[in-house]
């Protein structure tokens, strides 16, 4: 999931489009554009248009499903040949991660054990004088992740000049994105399983009646992605979190 960096929405589009001028190779013809075109224009096809249609925001709440806010810390312990135990800080968490001296990697069985209730590391046998333990652990991180989900609905319009060209321009596009959907994946970006191709329908200029204007007897084929975009934004620390709210009625 990444943090909020920019303009969510145009990331996605962006990257869609950069599919979508994959999916055509080398083919330099291709006029692909970032916004829906203006039909009362002439178009020159082949053409690709992608753009965002419309988006739902929904709030996952305070770390709701972003997991807990972790960093990795290391301290340094130093041995005296007497001493067994050591506190660590309060914000420890599971899992532990490892214990060493500058040689040995130390076993949690056989050379140490954690308590985490009381954030207190304990050793069988206490290091030698002078030697150094080095303690890599977990801490909560402080503040907590507030998410956001993106769901938005991209068009990629794609004309030609006859239908079986733009069939065959909708396939390309589909099977490509089918190929970057791992690529997407780790940009924090999925394509739910709901494409689909349908004709493209102009309204005449009273905007009632659904009829197609053709235009140099160009073909139109729209493909419709729902997109989802999970981010987060970080809250400051010190911000507490109000758990519940009692009011009474002042006397």
């Amino acid at each position: 999931m990444q943090e909020i960096a920019g303009d969510e929405i145009s990331s996605v589009v962006t990257e869609l489009a950069r599919i979508v001028r994959q999916s055509f190779g080398d083919n330099r013809k291709l006029n692909l554009v970032l916004q829906k075109p203006d039909y009362s224009k002439a178009m020159l096809p082949p053409l690709a248009a992608v753009y965002d249609a419309e988006f739902e925001a929904e709030e996952l709440g305070f770390g709701g499903e972003l997991g807990e806010g972790r960093d990795e810390k290391e301290i340094v312990l130093s041995g005296d040949g007497k001493t067994t135990s050591f506190p660590l800080p309060s914000n420890i968490l599971k899992p532990f991660l490892k214990v060493r001296t500058k040689e040995v990697l130390l076993s949690a069985i056989d050379d140490y054990t954690i308590s985490f209730d009381e954030s207190l590391l304990s050793f069988r046998s206490p290091p030698s004088k002078n030697e150094n333990v080095y303690v890599r652990y977990m801490v909560r991180r402080d503040g907590e992740d507030k998410g956001m989900r993106l769901r938005i609905t991209c068009h990629v319009d794609l004309w030609t000049t006859d239908d079986f060209g733009c069939n065959m321009m909708a396939l390309m596009v589909m099977k490509e994105t089918l190929k970057a959907a791992d690529e997407l994946q780790t940009k924090g970006i999925r394509f739910l399983p709901r494409v689909k191709g349908e004709p493209i329908v102009l309204l005449d200029n009273d905007n009632t009646k659904e009829t197609v204007r053709s235009k140099s007897d160009v073909r139109g084929k729209r493909l419709v992605y729902i997109c989802e975009l999970n981010f987060k934004v970080k809250k400051e620390p010190g911000f507490t979190r109000i758990k519940q709210i009692n009011i009474k009625q002042k006397k």
